[in-house]
């Protein structure tokens, strides 16, 4: 929680009401606070939680009104930063051509692989070799995760969720929503699309890419680290 203190007065007549309203990412503001008083003056304790997803931007809006109707209005934008956590790994992770009977494509908030059949919002990463063509080594996914590629020594050197999230940061303007030409070796920050998982954010290395003559049995092996 953290407190923002409102402090306002009104030079000929009397402050009447205080107002405040949220607007998260740019969406439409929507009331979290309407109080009414009648005084001078006013030194007023407002009490915030702020929640959200990181790397959310919450603009808080303050309205006096006095007696008069004259008003003054002051905003101020919270940034949403991680929590300082450590990293887990999760090594020899398969994404196998979508296309054959394995799983094409994987939920990295489970750390679990998923099936074609599964649904589009839990596929953080997915093969997006085409049912007319042959495997391509290409990913993308099925909630709009985001990938930009990094340096093998980013992935090396990153210990906690700071490190994570600072690469994101200094990489989003570049995202893609899909990687092409994967090659063993490759290291990529990935900013997951599934709604609800309070750190999106993902360190990917590949580890391996198995091309198979005319199976659809190819698959690419990789390892992550996540906060936890």
């Amino acid at each position: 929680n953290i407190i923002i203190m409102v402090v306002g007065t009104s030079n000929d007549q009397k402050l009447k009401n205080l107002s405040v309203t949220l607007s998260t990412n740019g969406s439409a503001a929507g009331s979290i606070k309407d109080t009414t008083f009648s005084s001078k003056s006013l030194n007023y304790a407002f009490k915030y939680k702020v929640t959200g997803t990181v790397g959310d931007k919450q603009t808080l809006t303050f309205k006096l009104t006095d007696d008069n109707g004259a008003t003054s209005t002051k905003a101020i934008t919270i940034s949403v930063a991680p929590v300082l956590k450590s990293l887990g790994q999760s090594s020899a992770q398969m994404i196998y051509n979508i296309q054959g009977t394995n799983k094409g494509a994987y939920d990295l908030s489970t750390g679990n692989p998923a099936a074609k059949s599964d649904p589009e919002a839990i596929k953080d990463i997915k093969d997006m070799t085409p049912s007319s063509a042959i495997f391509n080594s290409t990913w993308g996914s099925g909630n709009g995760s985001l990938f930009a590629k990094l340096t093998a020594n980013d992935y090396i050197n990153a210990t906690t969720s700071t490190h994570i999230y600072n690469h994101w940061t200094s990489k989003a303007a570049t995202a893609t929503a899909t990687i092409a030409g994967i090659t063993q070796g490759d290291v990529y920050v990935i900013k997951a699309g599934q709604v609800g998982v309070a750190f999106p954010y993902y360190l990917i290395r590949i580890d391996k890419v198995t091309v198979t003559a005319s199976d659809n049995n190819d698959v690419i092996a990789f390892s992550y680290q996540m906060a936890h």
